[in-house]
């Protein structure tokens, strides 16, 4: 379902093409899987804030870095 979302950005020129959907699907899983390992092993702080925080850096890590740059060609 992530790469399918991916995929639609890109067609609307909203993420960049250059990047492979399932790249990037798998990219956000993997982030995704290694703050949750963090947390299980307390290797990461765990609390209400902290979730929210992760939430939004993978977020912003894997959207914003297929987004495409205003000004910028799409791929």
């Amino acid at each position: 379902m992530i790469g399918e979302i991916v995929t639609k950005a890109q067609k609307e020129g909203v993420f960049k093409s250059e990047i492979d959907a399932e790249f990037a699907a798998m990219t956000f899983y993997g982030a995704i899987e290694q703050v949750l390992t963090g947390w299980i092993f307390g290797l990461l702080p765990q609390g209400d804030e902290e979730f929210e925080r992760a939430k939004q850096m993978v977020v912003e890590t894997v959207c914003g870095g297929l987004e495409v740059k205003s000004g910028a060609p799409a791929g």
